[in-house]
Protein backbone atom coordinates (compact mmCIF):
# COMPACT_ATOMS: atom_id res chain seq x y z
CA UNK A 1 0.00 0.00 0.00
CA UNK A 2 1.24 3.48 -0.95
CA UNK A 3 2.66 5.65 2.06
CA UNK A 4 -0.09 8.31 1.54
CA UNK A 5 -2.64 5.27 1.50
CA UNK A 6 -1.53 4.30 4.48
CA UNK A 7 -1.13 7.81 6.12
CA UNK A 8 -5.12 8.27 4.72
CA UNK A 9 -6.26 4.86 6.74
CA UNK A 10 -4.48 5.95 10.24
CA UNK A 11 -5.95 9.19 10.32
CA UNK A 12 -9.40 7.51 9.63
CA UNK A 13 -8.67 5.43 12.57
CA UNK A 14 -7.91 8.08 14.56
CA UNK A 15 -11.26 10.07 13.38
CA UNK A 16 -13.18 6.71 14.21
CA UNK A 17 -11.73 6.88 17.74
CA UNK A 18 -12.05 10.36 18.20
CA UNK A 19 -16.08 10.37 17.59
CA UNK A 20 -16.04 6.88 19.49
CA UNK A 21 -14.27 8.64 22.36
CA UNK A 22 -16.76 11.92 22.31
CA UNK A 23 -19.63 9.61 21.95
CA UNK A 24 -19.21 7.76 25.50
CA UNK A 25 -18.11 11.00 27.35
CA UNK A 26 -20.95 13.15 26.30
CA UNK A 27 -23.26 14.13 29.18
CA UNK A 28 -26.40 12.66 29.81
CA UNK A 29 -29.53 14.58 28.96
CA UNK A 30 -31.12 15.68 32.11
CA UNK A 31 -34.71 13.57 31.96
CA UNK A 32 -37.65 16.31 30.90
CA UNK A 33 -39.41 17.81 33.95
CA UNK A 34 -42.78 16.72 35.46
CA UNK A 35 -45.89 18.62 35.23
CA UNK A 36 -46.22 19.20 38.32
CA UNK A 37 -49.60 21.01 37.79
CA UNK A 38 -51.32 17.55 37.11
CA UNK A 39 -50.00 15.60 40.14
CA UNK A 40 -52.38 13.83 42.67
CA UNK A 41 -51.44 12.76 45.77
CA UNK A 42 -52.12 9.13 46.28
CA UNK A 43 -52.90 7.96 49.95
CA UNK A 44 -52.04 4.43 49.22
CA UNK A 45 -48.40 5.53 48.37
CA UNK A 46 -47.28 8.90 48.87
CA UNK A 47 -46.13 10.69 52.34
CA UNK A 48 -46.95 13.65 53.20
CA UNK A 49 -45.23 16.33 55.55
CA UNK A 50 -46.13 19.49 57.13
CA UNK A 51 -43.68 21.65 57.96
CA UNK A 52 -43.83 25.55 58.88
CA UNK A 53 -43.14 28.17 61.01
CA UNK A 54 -45.77 28.21 63.72
CA UNK A 55 -49.23 30.42 63.55
CA UNK A 56 -49.37 30.27 59.72
CA UNK A 57 -52.44 27.91 58.90
CA UNK A 58 -50.39 24.54 59.50
CA UNK A 59 -52.93 22.74 61.46
CA UNK A 60 -55.81 23.28 58.94
CA UNK A 61 -53.63 21.91 56.11
CA UNK A 62 -52.52 19.25 58.18
CA UNK A 63 -55.74 18.37 59.33
CA UNK A 64 -57.25 18.78 55.82
CA UNK A 65 -54.37 16.00 54.02
CA UNK A 66 -55.18 13.52 57.63
CA UNK A 67 -58.97 13.58 57.20
CA UNK A 68 -59.00 10.50 55.17
CA UNK A 69 -56.76 8.48 57.14
CA UNK A 70 -57.90 10.10 60.17
CA UNK A 71 -53.92 10.07 60.40
CA UNK A 72 -52.78 13.17 62.62
CA UNK A 73 -49.27 12.89 64.16
CA UNK A 74 -47.38 15.94 65.97
CA UNK A 75 -44.30 15.45 66.50
CA UNK A 76 -41.76 17.73 68.49
CA UNK A 77 -39.02 15.08 68.83
CA UNK A 78 -37.41 12.18 66.44
CA UNK A 79 -39.04 8.55 66.48
CA UNK A 80 -38.02 5.34 64.75
CA UNK A 81 -40.81 5.21 62.23
CA UNK A 82 -43.42 7.52 61.30
CA UNK A 83 -46.68 7.62 59.44
CA UNK A 84 -47.47 8.95 56.26
CA UNK A 85 -49.02 11.70 57.23
CA UNK A 86 -47.00 14.18 59.78
CA UNK A 87 -46.41 18.12 61.27
CA UNK A 88 -43.74 19.35 62.98
CA UNK A 89 -42.81 22.86 63.16
CA UNK A 90 -38.80 21.80 64.41
CA UNK A 91 -36.03 21.19 61.62
CA UNK A 92 -34.44 18.51 63.11
CA UNK A 93 -37.60 16.54 63.13
CA UNK A 94 -38.05 17.13 59.90
CA UNK A 95 -35.15 15.97 58.66
CA UNK A 96 -35.79 12.76 60.37
CA UNK A 97 -38.86 12.59 59.02
CA UNK A 98 -37.62 13.04 55.34
CA UNK A 99 -34.72 10.52 55.84
CA UNK A 100 -36.83 7.84 56.75
CA UNK A 101 -39.40 7.99 54.10
CA UNK A 102 -39.79 4.31 51.90
CA UNK A 103 -37.48 5.69 49.29
CA UNK A 104 -40.31 3.86 46.64
CA UNK A 105 -42.68 6.25 48.11
CA UNK A 106 -43.30 9.60 46.61
CA UNK A 107 -42.53 12.51 49.09
CA UNK A 108 -45.08 15.67 49.39
CA UNK A 109 -43.61 18.74 51.49
CA UNK A 110 -46.83 21.51 52.47
CA UNK A 111 -45.93 24.58 54.43
CA UNK A 112 -47.64 27.71 54.27
CA UNK A 113 -47.17 31.44 54.64
CA UNK A 114 -49.18 34.63 56.90
CA UNK A 115 -48.68 38.22 56.67
CA UNK A 116 -45.39 38.08 59.22
CA UNK A 117 -47.02 41.18 61.14
CA UNK A 118 -50.58 39.25 61.99
CA UNK A 119 -48.43 35.96 62.47
CA UNK A 120 -46.37 37.53 65.37
CA UNK A 121 -49.15 38.94 67.10
CA UNK A 122 -50.92 35.48 67.09
CA UNK A 123 -48.24 33.78 68.27
CA UNK A 124 -47.96 35.80 71.10
CA UNK A 125 -51.07 35.14 72.36
CA UNK A 126 -51.40 31.38 71.83
CA UNK A 127 -47.74 31.76 74.51
CA UNK A 128 -49.90 33.78 76.83
CA UNK A 129 -53.03 30.65 76.08
CA UNK A 130 -50.42 27.96 76.36
CA UNK A 131 -49.17 29.47 80.09
CA UNK A 132 -45.58 29.61 77.96
CA UNK A 133 -45.97 33.57 78.79
CA UNK A 134 -47.09 35.12 81.39
CA UNK A 135 -48.03 32.06 82.65
CA UNK A 136 -47.93 33.14 86.71
CA UNK A 137 -51.32 35.65 85.95
CA UNK A 138 -54.68 34.22 85.57
CA UNK A 139 -56.79 34.70 82.60
CA UNK A 140 -58.94 37.68 84.58
CA UNK A 141 -55.46 39.79 85.38
CA UNK A 142 -54.19 39.05 81.66
CA UNK A 143 -57.50 40.43 80.78
CA UNK A 144 -57.19 43.79 83.05
CA UNK A 145 -53.71 44.30 81.59
CA UNK A 146 -53.82 47.99 79.84
CA UNK A 147 -53.30 47.50 76.53
CA UNK A 148 -49.96 49.53 76.74
CA UNK A 149 -48.53 47.89 79.14
CA UNK A 150 -49.17 44.72 76.96
CA UNK A 151 -48.16 46.38 74.14
CA UNK A 152 -44.81 46.73 75.61
CA UNK A 153 -44.28 43.28 77.00
CA UNK A 154 -45.09 42.04 73.49
CA UNK A 155 -42.13 44.01 71.99
CA UNK A 156 -39.82 43.14 75.19
CA UNK A 157 -40.44 40.14 74.83
CA UNK A 158 -38.90 39.68 71.44
CA UNK A 159 -35.00 40.14 71.27
CA UNK A 160 -33.92 43.31 68.51
CA UNK A 161 -31.65 40.34 66.46
CA UNK A 162 -35.06 38.31 66.09
CA UNK A 163 -36.80 40.81 64.14
CA UNK A 164 -36.31 40.66 60.63
CA UNK A 165 -34.46 37.85 60.89
CA UNK A 166 -37.06 35.74 58.73
CA UNK A 167 -35.35 33.55 56.65
CA UNK A 168 -36.59 30.24 57.74
CA UNK A 169 -37.90 29.48 54.09
CA UNK A 170 -34.94 30.16 52.36
CA UNK A 171 -32.78 28.35 55.21
CA UNK A 172 -34.10 26.17 57.56
CA UNK A 173 -37.15 24.89 54.66
CA UNK A 174 -35.14 25.09 52.06
CA UNK A 175 -32.45 22.17 53.95
CA UNK A 176 -35.25 20.16 54.71
CA UNK A 177 -36.94 20.40 51.31
CA UNK A 178 -34.29 20.41 49.07
CA UNK A 179 -35.04 23.52 47.28
CA UNK A 180 -35.27 27.38 47.61
CA UNK A 181 -38.93 28.21 47.25
CA UNK A 182 -37.80 31.78 47.74
CA UNK A 183 -36.36 31.64 44.44
CA UNK A 184 -39.96 31.32 42.42
CA UNK A 185 -42.49 33.22 41.95
CA UNK A 186 -46.72 32.83 43.28
CA UNK A 187 -48.91 31.62 40.62
CA UNK A 188 -51.37 34.24 41.78
CA UNK A 189 -54.12 32.56 39.65
CA UNK A 190 -53.49 29.61 40.70
CA UNK A 191 -53.50 30.32 44.86
CA UNK A 192 -50.84 27.88 45.18
CA UNK A 193 -46.96 27.35 44.49
CA UNK A 194 -45.41 23.90 43.64
CA UNK A 195 -42.10 23.01 42.81
CA UNK A 196 -39.78 20.64 42.68
CA UNK A 197 -36.94 19.78 45.16
CA UNK A 198 -33.90 17.13 45.73
CA UNK A 199 -33.28 15.64 48.90
CA UNK A 200 -31.08 12.84 50.22
CA UNK A 201 -31.05 11.40 46.44
CA UNK A 202 -34.20 11.70 45.78
CA UNK A 203 -36.99 13.93 44.75
CA UNK A 204 -39.62 16.22 46.60
CA UNK A 205 -42.71 17.68 45.65
CA UNK A 206 -43.06 21.13 47.39
CA UNK A 207 -46.64 22.65 48.01
CA UNK A 208 -46.67 26.54 49.21
CA UNK A 209 -50.25 28.37 50.30
CA UNK A 210 -50.89 30.88 52.04
CA UNK A 211 -52.91 31.43 54.99
CA UNK A 212 -55.34 33.97 53.82
CA UNK A 213 -56.88 32.23 51.39
CA UNK A 214 -57.65 29.37 53.88
CA UNK A 215 -61.30 29.97 52.82
CA UNK A 216 -60.77 28.75 48.95
CA UNK A 217 -58.06 25.87 50.25
CA UNK A 218 -60.51 23.07 49.06
CA UNK A 219 -60.84 24.67 45.54
CA UNK A 220 -57.40 25.54 45.31
CA UNK A 221 -55.88 21.52 46.14
CA UNK A 222 -58.62 19.73 45.34
CA UNK A 223 -57.35 18.75 42.06
CA UNK A 224 -53.93 17.64 43.54
CA UNK A 225 -55.67 16.32 46.64
CA UNK A 226 -59.22 14.96 46.05
CA UNK A 227 -59.69 13.85 49.45
CA UNK A 228 -58.93 17.23 51.02
CA UNK A 229 -61.12 17.94 53.71
CA UNK A 230 -61.58 21.49 55.09
CA UNK A 231 -62.81 20.64 58.76
CA UNK A 232 -60.36 22.13 61.06
CA UNK A 233 -61.19 26.05 61.71
CA UNK A 234 -59.99 28.24 65.02
CA UNK A 235 -61.07 31.45 65.37
CA UNK A 236 -59.41 33.75 68.23
CA UNK A 237 -61.76 35.94 68.25
CA UNK A 238 -63.98 32.74 70.31
CA UNK A 239 -61.45 32.07 72.63
CA UNK A 240 -61.03 33.65 76.08
CA UNK A 241 -58.96 36.33 75.22
CA UNK A 242 -60.47 37.05 72.37
CA UNK A 243 -61.58 40.41 73.02
CA UNK A 244 -58.04 41.57 74.13
CA UNK A 245 -56.40 40.20 70.68
CA UNK A 246 -58.84 41.97 68.76
CA UNK A 247 -58.08 45.03 70.49
CA UNK A 248 -54.66 44.68 70.42
CA UNK A 249 -54.21 44.44 66.51
CA UNK A 250 -56.57 47.04 66.56
CA UNK A 251 -54.73 49.62 68.34
CA UNK A 252 -50.80 48.42 68.00
CA UNK A 253 -48.48 50.40 65.83
CA UNK A 254 -45.47 48.57 65.15
CA UNK A 255 -42.15 50.72 65.49
CA UNK A 256 -40.60 51.85 62.55
CA UNK A 257 -37.16 49.75 62.19
CA UNK A 258 -39.24 46.75 63.22
CA UNK A 259 -41.10 47.57 59.81
CA UNK A 260 -38.42 48.03 57.57
CA UNK A 261 -36.52 44.95 58.63
CA UNK A 262 -39.73 42.83 58.33
CA UNK A 263 -39.87 44.16 54.64
CA UNK A 264 -37.05 42.15 53.64
CA UNK A 265 -38.23 38.89 55.29
CA UNK A 266 -39.00 35.75 52.89
CA UNK A 267 -42.47 35.74 54.00
CA UNK A 268 -43.69 38.45 52.22
CA UNK A 269 -42.17 37.05 49.20
CA UNK A 270 -45.24 35.42 48.26
CA UNK A 271 -47.71 38.51 47.96
CA UNK A 272 -48.56 41.07 45.28
CA UNK A 273 -46.43 44.73 45.58
CA UNK A 274 -50.13 45.91 46.59
CA UNK A 275 -50.62 43.23 49.17
CA UNK A 276 -46.99 43.76 51.12
CA UNK A 277 -47.38 48.14 50.84
CA UNK A 278 -50.86 47.68 52.12
CA UNK A 279 -49.20 44.99 54.95
CA UNK A 280 -46.61 47.56 56.30
CA UNK A 281 -48.31 50.63 55.78
CA UNK A 282 -50.85 49.37 58.69
CA UNK A 283 -48.10 48.24 60.76
CA UNK A 284 -47.01 51.90 60.98
CA UNK A 285 -50.61 52.72 61.95
CA UNK A 286 -52.04 54.41 58.95
CA UNK A 287 -55.57 54.11 58.69
CA UNK A 288 -57.39 52.02 55.33
CA UNK A 289 -58.86 55.29 53.58
CA UNK A 290 -54.89 56.09 53.35
CA UNK A 291 -54.09 53.39 51.81
CA UNK A 292 -56.45 54.21 48.76
CA UNK A 293 -54.86 57.27 48.14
Amino acid sequence: MAPHSLAMVGLGALGALAALTLTKTKPASKPPARDLSTLVFDYENDHALVFSMGKVGSTSLWVALGSKLEQWNYLEETNETYGSITKTHFPEVARDIVRKVPRDKTLWIFTSVRNPFARQVSAYFEDIEQKRHLGNLTEEQIMAIPMGEMQQNFLAGWPDSNWGSDDWFSKEFAKVAGVDITKHKFPFEEGRLIVEGRVHGRPTIVVLLRAEDVCCWWDIMRHHVPNWNPVHKEDARELWYGRKYEEFKKNFTWPRHIVEAVSRADSLRWYTIAERAKMLRKALGEHLDALRN
